[in-house]
This record gives C-alpha cells, structure tokens and sequence, in this order.
C-alpha cells in the first residue's frame, strides 16, 4: 500500500511542476489580483500620446535633437506600456504594491492577455503581516500568504488546450498558545489540462484532468510532547477528471457531465479513520433562458467510498432567475430563487485554510444538505434599492458538514474539524442610496438557528462614500458591529482616502479597526486564547499598463 502511496504523490509533484514552470512564455512580469476598492480604470486601445506639437518633423528641421514647444502640453489619455510591438495592444499588466503599521505588506501583480489568439495569465501575489498591535512578531503574532498562478490556452480551429498550474503557501504563527507548535504552516499546489471542443448545430465537448498536493506542517516547540504524526505534518493527493457534453440552441441548453475524485494521505501518519477517498458522480441539467429570464433544472447520482450510512447519493437542483435591467421593465428589480437536494466532499486543505487555527488528522467524508435559497433587488426610486436574500440548508442521510469546533481544544492546542448535524436559515438585507455624489448603504445579517463556527449570530453594518465628479478622489467610512455572545463588542470602524494621479495610478491611504489601532487593544478570535489582528494603517499604489 505504501508503494502505491509513494506512486501517487510522485505522480503529482511531476504533474504540477510542469504547468507551474513552462517555459514556453517569457513573460517578465506577474499577474495581479488586487485588494483595493474603487472604480478601475481601463486604459484606452489608442493610448499612446500624439508628440507631433513637441517633435518636429524631421523634413523641417535638420537637427536629431527634438526642438520642445514652450507651452504646456496635455495628453487625452495616459499613455501605457505597450508589450504588442506595433500592434492593436493585447497584452496588459496591472499591480498593487503597499505597506503599512504594524508590520504590513502587500505586493500583487499580474500580466495577462484576455483577447486575441492564445491568451495566458500570470499571477503572484505576497502579503505578510508581521506583529499584532503590541504583540511582537518574534513572539508567534505574524501570518503571511504567497500565490503564484498560470494559464495558458493554445486555440486550434474550434478546439481550445488549456494547461494551468497554481502554487498557494501560507505561514500562522500560534502566539505562544500551543505547548507543541510555534506555527503552522502549509503549501499547495494544483495542475490542470483541459480540452474544450466546440462543434456544429451547438455542440460540445470538454474534458478536464486536474489533481493537487497539499502539505501542512508545524514548528516544534518542544519535542518532547506527544503528539500524531499528522498533526505535525500531512501530505494528501487529489486526482480528478471531469467529462462534460452540452448542447444549446437559441434558448434552451443541456448538458451532460460525469466526474471521478481520488483522494489519499501520502507519507508518513499514524491510524486514521479515512486514508483513501474514491468518489464518481453523473448528472444531467437543462433549461430554457432569454435576455433576462431563465430556467434550470439538474440532477444526478453520487457515489463512493465515504457516501455515510449510504452507497449513493442523489441529487438534484430547480430553479427560475429574473434580471429586471435586461428585461422590458429596464430597471434593477431581479430575483432568483433555487432548491433541492445538495452533496458534495470538501478537501482536506479547504477546510484548514477556512477555519483559523485547526487540522484534520484524516479525509474528510460526505457532506449533503437538503437546501433552498432566495434572493430579491427592488428599485424604491431612481437612486435607492433595496434587496433582500435568504439560505436555508439541512443534513441530509446524517452526512454532516465539517466546520471547526472552538469550544474545545485537542492536547496540541489546536482545534479539531468535526462533522456535525445542523439545520442553518440565514437572511441578508439591506439597501443602497445614490444622493448628489454620496453612496449611503446599509445592511444586516443573521443566522436565526445553527451560527457557522467562523461567524456570529448577527452582523450590522453601514458605509457611506463620496466620489468626486472627474473621479479623481474620494473617500469613504465603513463600521460594522458583531453582535452575538462570543463576539467582541467593540465596532470595526475603517475607511480608505484615494486620488487618482493619473488614469494609470491610484493611491490610497486606508484604516482598518481603527478604534482598536488607536487604543493598542487586541480582538480575540471567536472566544479563544488566539488573537486577530487587530488595526492597521496602510498606504497603497495601484497602476494599471
């Protein structure tokens, strides 16, 4: 069993690490996904500035040396890196870079070509947060997070070859709290190749072979402690393949789709509960849609290794969406309303990168819900809306969902993932006000039976921003209170300050917990011995090429 453990996370390290280092662009630059709020500027197709009333004609003057008019020049549009050597530009690169108090960076960038023939993406981004308000980095307060993603598709007559590959490592240190660990860290990496092939009278074809590595590990404080292996390191493998057959007409659409998922911890461990996953699915949907209508229908059958007290599982989904602004009302009312029976198997890495602070020491089993959810925007007037929405979801066939439990630590001190019954109904709403250049929102949200591990029980928030007319500044103030009996009950207060330098550069200067910054208070996480952070002024630059 070992050697075929030890074949399958060879297989996978080789998988990725081709998609993640192709070289078959030389691309200079990085791919960005970026934090800041605010409108984005697009630069023009046309955006590079006319210098014929500062250059002279080489026929009219006989020197090299441009000859500079002596009034003031101004250009319509900011000129821009153009990287498609004479031609319509199709390449184009954008970035966040910053920094702030206490201990903050960001930098986050990306080149990409979204139009043309064979287009790509290149992304990386890093943030490191180094000390908690007066909690020193050096003492276990500090996180941080790096990403590097790449797609490259290659197009040939209607049939597209996609090969892409990510690379995700993050670093949280466990403020002196665990007797084990001093951090915790993981990385991961995922590799896909897809082909999607498009035929006549509107049919097609997609296949997509994908698989991930995860590995999580800890730093020892003390070695002495008894502990599981893989609560001080884990490796898993996933392996996927997804089958997908579709046809669609003027208005109606079907589809066909069958998916095979393995899963399995590689390495070294101790006993666990589920070491091997193995799980396939088949599924039909269909629907009829317009401009501003449509609806769907789809179904299935999933089954596997670790389906519950169940060899399959079915599943089903109904809905109708309605979108006003397309429609013949042409305002902004829509709706959309969905329901039925949900299954699905969450990844190990999914879990403990959503819930701060805890680890698996085995896969992960089945989760299914029965479900139904609504969401609503109505036009009051001209400048205001209002929207509601609603979730409701409970366990189905006692296949539980998985979330952290925070009441209650493991000798490690750090919390276990559980799977557990639960019925959940949660509602958000709030409405939005357009007056002169002020936006005025305001909104709250609740979970009126079971509170997911990571959340409250309710969220009260308001915000109110001003754009200025030309666009080139502007500011606004956010606050948000908790409410519920583990959350602190002091308000997040923020707010960000920008202008725009040129069309191509936007600074700003943003708070986040203000009232926590400025009075050197810590914020607990949910009620535990951990802390979040807790305040931070920061300054930031965006360009865009």
């Amino acid at each position: 069993m070992k050697n075929v453990k030890n074949i399958f996370y060879l297989f996978c390290v080789a998988f990725f690490s081709a998609p993640l280092f192709s070289q078959t662009e030389n691309v200079t630059l990085p791919d960005i996904t970026t934090t800041v709020s605010g409108e984005v500027v697009a630069a023009g197709k046309d955006a590079l500035p006319d210098f014929s009333k500062i250059v002279p004609d080489d026929k009219k003057v006989d020197s090299v040396l441009p000859v500079f008019a002596e009034e003031n020049v101004s250009f319509d549009e900011e000129p821009v890196a153009d990287f498609s050597f004479g031609e319509a530009k199709t390449i184009f690169a954008q970035g966040l870079v910053g920094g702030g108090f206490p201990g903050d960076f960001i930098g986050d960038f990306s080149v990409y070509k979204s139009i043309g023939e064979n287009p790509f993406k290149i992304e990386f981004s890093h943030l490191s947060k180094n000390g908690y308000g007066k909690h020193k980095a050096g003492d276990g307060f500090f996180n941080s997070s790096t990403r590097l993603f790449a797609e490259k598709t290659i197009t040939a007559k209607s049939t597209d070859f996609v090969i892409g590959g990510e690379y995700k490592k993050n670093e949280t240190g466990l403020q002196s709290v665990s007797p084990f660990f001093y951090d915790l860290n993981s990385q991961e990496a995922f590799g896909n190749f897809s082909v999607r092939k498009k035929f006549s009278h509107g049919f097609g074809f997609e296949s997509k072979t994908g698989g991930s590595w995860y590995n999580r590990y800890a730093g020892i404080a003390d070695g002495k402690n008894d502990f599981l292996k893989q609560e001080k390191n884990i490796d898993v493998v996933y392996l996927n393949q997804n089958l997908n057959f579709s046809w669609s007409g003027k208005n109606f659409f079907f589809g066909l789709n069958g998916k095979l998922d393995y899963g399995t911890l590689a390495g070294n461990f101790d006993s666990v509960e589920i070491e091997n996953i193995f799980r396939a699915e088949a599924s039909a949907s269909a629907g009829w849609k317009n401009d501003f209508l449509e609806i769907s229908a789809s179904g299935g059958i999933a089954s596997g290794t670790e389906m519950g007290t169940r060899n399959s599982v079915p599943f089903f989904d109904a809905g109708i969406s309605f979108a006003g602004k397309d429609s013949p009302l042409k305002n902004s009312f829509s709706f959309e309303v969905h329901g039925g029976l949900d299954t699905y198997l969450n990844s190990l890495s999914e879990l403990e990168n959503k819930y701060k602070f805890s680890q698996l020491v085995s896969l992960p089993s089945e989760v299914s819900d029965w479900f139904a959810n609504a969401k609503i925007s109505v036009p009051v007037s001209k400048f205001a809306s209002i929207y509601s929405s609603a979730e409701f979801r409970k366990t189905a066939f006692e296949n539980g969902t998985w979330e952290a439990v925070y009441d209650s630590k493991i000798d490690s001190g750090i919390f276990e993932i559980a799977s557990s019954d639960r019925t959940l109904f949660s509602t958000d709403s709030g409405f939005s006000y357009l007056w002169n250049v002020f936006t005025l929102t305001a909104g709250w949200k609740s979970h009126w039976i079971h509170v997911p591990a990571d959340e409250f029980k309710n969220y009260i928030s308001t915000s109110i921003s001003f754009d200025s007319k030309e666009k080139s500044w502007g500011f606004s103030v956010s606050l948000q209170e908790d409410i519920g009996s583990d959350s602190d009950k002091c308000p997040l207060l923020g707010g960000e300050v920008y202008y725009n330098v040129k069309e191509s550069i936007k600074l700003s200067f943003e708070l986040s917990d203000a009232i926590k910054l400025f009075a050197g208070k810590d914020r607990d996480f949910m009620k535990t011995d951990y802390l979040v952070r807790a305040g931070c002024a920061s300054l930031f630059a965006k360009f865009y090429f």
